[in-house]
């Protein structure tokens, strides 16, 4: 019973909640920001006081992959509006996007040594979390443990910029 008034929640909401209307109808080039997703945390609480995310993950998908970020809502959005996709983390959905990426990567003849894919490993986990990947967040804790902007330059030269665009469309 939760679940069906969580999931009419999220479908009469959208009109009201950014995050919603841009999680749900998706419009070319706009992305849900972590603020957008606080706003949305903080209205289904407050709506019922059983729609945290931690009780919306048991009541979706049981005991499995217990949810442990603010993206965490993504997913929960997405699977109560009907996805199709398995409900998983949005980290382990970031993973597994990665993992495609590198393969289409790899099909069409592109291949990454093992620095640069762990670097790509580095940016996954960023994005995960912080919903983004720019230029900019090459000089943030993150990345200056792994040679910051300058060490990305290094490994990727020229093609850093395109790369951060590329991977961060694949990841989203």
């Amino acid at each position: 019973m939760a679940a069906l008034l969580f999931r009419d929640y999220v479908c009469c909401h959208k009109a009201k909640l950014e995050a919603l209307a841009i999680l749900l109808d998706r419009p070319y080039g706009k992305r849900v920001t972590t603020a957008q997703l606080e706003a949305l945390a903080v209205a289904a609480t407050n709506e019922n006081v059983f729609w945290t995310l931690e009780k919306l993950w048991r009541m979706f998908a049981g005991n499995a992959h217990s949810p442990s970020q603010l993206t965490d809502w993504i997913p929960i959005i997405r699977y109560a509006a009907g996805s199709k996709i398995p409900l998983e983390t949005y980290r382990d959905g970031v993973q597994r996007r990665l993992i495609e990426w590198l393969e289409r990567n790899l099909a069409r003849d592109i291949s990454f040594n093992a620095e640069q894919r762990h670097w790509f490993e580095v940016a996954a986990d960023h994005f995960a979390v912080h919903l983004r990947l720019e230029i900019g967040d090459l000089d943030g804790e993150t990345f200056t443990r792994h040679g910051g902007r300058k060490g990305a330059n290094e490994l990727f030269g020229n093609e850093l910029a395109p790369l951060l665009k590329e991977l961060s469309e694949a990841l989203y």
